[in-house]
């Protein structure tokens, strides 16, 4: 899934990541919500493991592409 909006994150949940083909993507309107999104999963870090896939440049340059296997 390719983001629409400026700031954004992608993350594989679990500690098996076992959703390794299709991680989750959040869109936030600011930098400061993405930070906030971003310091509550290190919250919850060893409560559930996540993979940071990619995130959206401090700029908020999406620079998002498609990778193909």
């Amino acid at each position: 899934m390719k983001p629409t909006k400026e700031h954004w994150v992608s993350i594989n949940w679990g500690a098996d990541k076992l959703w390794a083909d299709e991680p989750m993507l959040y869109e936030f309107h600011s930098r400061a919500e993405l930070e906030a999104f971003l310091d509550g999963v290190e919250a919850a870090s060893g409560w559930l493991d996540y993979e940071l896939i990619k995130e959206s440049p401090a700029g908020g340059d999406p620079g998002f592409q498609e990778t193909q296997d």
